[in-house]
């Protein structure tokens, strides 16, 4: 009952269709004819087995439905960590079609695949992908053969570092992980690290691993530790759920193989991590690697909901900032083979004189750590955070800064550069409250703090 007549094409359209329709056109050259637009119909796509294990053959199977016929149906098949997709021909008739992925590409990394069907007259439809978590028996995954691994030579000695289980395993006690290369738990030996999020505080020996988790490990075993796991499978190729509390969580990825991960910073700080440079913390990353422990800070006063992605392989860009008008100076402490790196302090367009998503808090690991943060008083309270920016204005602004130790044995020295411009009319001056001495951040680039006294925090101001 409604047409459009293409002449251009010679096509005759009919509008408004909910299902297929077969006309039969008769012109004044008795040509019989009729178009199909439509792709094939693809359903009941299923693999077997279920649940796979490492090396272990994968059929797919599929129903093709098309009013034209079926002229091609192809099976991509992909792993985790691998942004490119391998194609094998599907074969069958009266619409069931199956193709195989081969065992070479069953891993541990798990799968992903999809089914296109093309019709004799070009038209094509895909379907959607489906992942598939693979099992593998113990041993099989360690830091050194998962996909770019954090420590693919092994643990350091005598180092607190982050780790993650990147896998789902059937046994996830601590004793059956990690004890057969770390032995019994002894404090003088290893230790292990949990974060207390009802406490806020770190609580020794864990029992157990979580999915999701991250945890500080320190041993004296042997340097280079290769740690290797119990049986298990992938992660969940569908994506992993993970609900972080207001204030620190510490995370892992599930997945043997790097993925990328973003989140807004307005809403969270983070991730970052400890030891990819030394005894030191990262500045906000975009990948999450197997075997790594990662710390996130939820700004909210609610519990959010993330997801770990697994299809987003690795090589992404870091996230962009949006320049605006102000400046910045970036501090870092260090002492020997331990930094703190990323303070930041100064006055952006943007930015509020009191606590808001440009500030940042500070985090120190166990036992061991050298700590510059930024006093600020908000609601009452002192926070210590590891950047203060300001509001843009003409007044004289001062900034209480402190450096907290614990383990140091070598001087510790400031070392800062302006990472944006300040206007020519601007004078920094950093003052050491222990001795008076008073440095002009512009002129220099670096203050001696000598040797310093755990049992107090190290007090300099900003002006």
């Amino acid at each position: 009952s409604d047409t459009d007549l293409d002449e251009a094409n010679g096509n005759v359209v009919a509008k408004n269709q909910t299902s297929f329709s077969q006309w039969a056109m008769i012109s004044n050259a008795s040509d019989n004819s009729f178009t199909d637009t439509q792709g094939p119909v693809i359903t009941n796509v299923q693999h077997d087995p279920a649940a796979p294990g490492v090396l272990e053959d994968v059929t797919v199977t599929a129903n093709l439905s098309d009013g034209t016929g079926i002229a091609a149906a192809t099976l991509y098949y992909s792993w985790g960590g691998n942004s490119e997709y391998t194609s094998v021909a599907m074969s069958g008739s009266t619409g069931s079609y199956a193709g195989t992925i081969p065992g070479s590409a069953v891993t541990m990394n798990g799968l992903f695949y999809f089914v296109d069907a093309q019709d004799p007259l070009g038209y094509s439809t895909t379907s959607d992908t489906t992942g598939v978590s693979v099992n593998f028996p113990a041993d099989e995954l360690s830091t050194s053969s998962a996909t770019g691994s954090a420590y693919p030579s092994g643990l350091p000695l005598d180092a607190w570092r982050l780790i993650s289980i990147p896998a789902v395993l059937d046994e996830n006690s601590m004793g059956q992980v990690i004890g057969d290369e770390l032995g019994v738990q002894e404090d003088i030996t290893w230790r292990m690290f949990e974060y207390d999020r009802v406490t806020s505080s770190y609580k020794a020996n864990p029992i157990d691993f979580t999915v999701g988790e991250s945890y500080w490990l320190y041993q004296r075993v042997e340097n280079n530790l290769l740690l290797a796991t119990t049986a298990g499978a992938t992660g969940n190729m569908s994506g992993t759920p993970l609900s972080l509390i207001p204030g620190w969580n510490f995370i892992g990825s599930p997945y043997p193989f790097e993925i990328n991960f973003s989140l807004d910073q307005v809403q969270f700080y983070g991730p970052v991590t400890y030891g990819l440079s030394g005894e030191s913390w990262s500045s906000v990353i975009t990948e999450l690697d197997p075997w790594n422990g990662y710390v996130v800070y939820n700004r909210t006063t609610n519990d959010q909901i993330i997801t770990l992605d697994p299809t987003a392989s690795s090589g992404s860009q870091a996230a962009r900032t949006v320049a605006e008008a102000g400046w910045q100076i970036e501090v870092t402490a260090a002492a020997g083979d331990y930094r703190d790196a990323y303070n930041r302090f100064g006055c952006l367009e943007t930015a509020k004189d009191e606590l808001d998503w440009h500030d940042n808090p500070e985090i120190t690991a166990p036992v061991s750590y050298l700590s510059w943060s930024f006093k600020v008083a908000h609601h009452d309270k002192a926070f210590k955070m590891t950047s203060d920016l300001r509001s843009l204005k003409d007044d004289v602004q001062i900034w209480d800064g402190e450096v907290h130790s614990s383990g140091m044995t070598e001087p510790t020295g400031l070392s800062w550069f302006v990472e944006q411009a300040l206007p020519g009319n601007i004078s920094v001056i950093l003052v050491d409250l222990s001795t008076r001495t008073q440095v002009d951040m512009i002129q220099e680039s670096q203050y001696s703090l000598g040797l310093l006294d755990e049992r107090y925090a190290r007090q300099v101001k900003i002006v």
